[in-house]
């Protein structure tokens, strides 16, 4: 969210200077001051989290822009030549961003060989009105629902550990057995899994490891093993 603008961090930095003139400050009524207090808080609270991922980051980005936002402020103070340097941060922010909007989002994205051969077998073995699951949150796998042009059975599109939280409204269980309920009134056809036991471990709670294992056989597809619904699959 932060590294791919070197235009922002420089504007960014820029406004943490800004906060050492004593007219500037004065001009804003101490703006600059309360926005470097909270960008120094907000990076202090994440580094003495003792889990410093750099999505937790994430929590600094409004003040970093404003920050930003400062050092903007700053330039337009330069009369003539404001309006061309403030043309020129819009380009330097918004270029990398824009690019990296397309590479993510726009840009075809090519699977690995293995992934290419699981979603060629998955379109094969399924209608367009099937569904499939994919437990799996690696990048690879996630994104074999649009090679394979099949959508997810639960909306749960993925399943990962750390999704399943305890919140005032649900609480982590409620949420493992909202997906176990969707697989069963809707089985996929195909679920792509290794091993349910081991990759799906902290479900054991609800029993959906041992139904895919009941419901659904292991087939090899390259290097990967997969379960695909059997003829008849058992109820729990």
């Amino acid at each position: 969210v932060i590294s791919p603008s070197w235009g922002l961090a420089a504007f960014a930095a820029l406004g943490v200077l800004s906060m050492l003139l004593p007219r500037f400050i004065k001009k804003l009524g101490g703006i600059p001051l309360v926005l470097g207090l909270s960008l120094a808080l907000s990076i202090v609270a994440v580094s003495l989290s003792g889990r410093a991922f750099g999505h937790y980051y994430m929590q600094v980005v409004p003040v970093y822009v404003l920050c930003g936002a400062l050092g903007l402020r700053l330039l337009s103070g330069f009369n003539r030549l404001a309006p061309l340097l403030l043309l020129a941060a819009v380009i330097l922010i918004d270029y990398p961003y824009l690019r990296a909007s397309y590479e993510r989002l726009l840009a075809p994205y090519e699977l690995p060989p293995q992934s290419t051969q699981l979603a060629k077998f998955i379109a094969d073995n399924t209608s367009p009105q099937d569904r499939i699951w994919i437990p799996s949150s690696v990048e690879s796998d996630t994104h074999l629902y649009l090679a394979a042009q099949r959508l997810p059975a639960t909306r749960y599109f993925y399943a990962y550990r750390h999704t399943f939280l305890d919140t005032y409204l649900t609480s982590a269980f409620q949420k493992k057995m909202e997906i176990k309920e969707a697989l069963i009134n809707n089985p996929p056809k195909i679920i792509v899994i290794d091993d349910p036991g081991r990759d799906l471990d902290f479900m054991a709670d609800t029993g959906l490891p041992e139904w895919i294992e009941k419901s659904y056989e292991p087939v090899a597809v390259g290097t990967r093993t997969i379960m695909r619904l059997r003829p008849s699959s058992p109820l729990p």
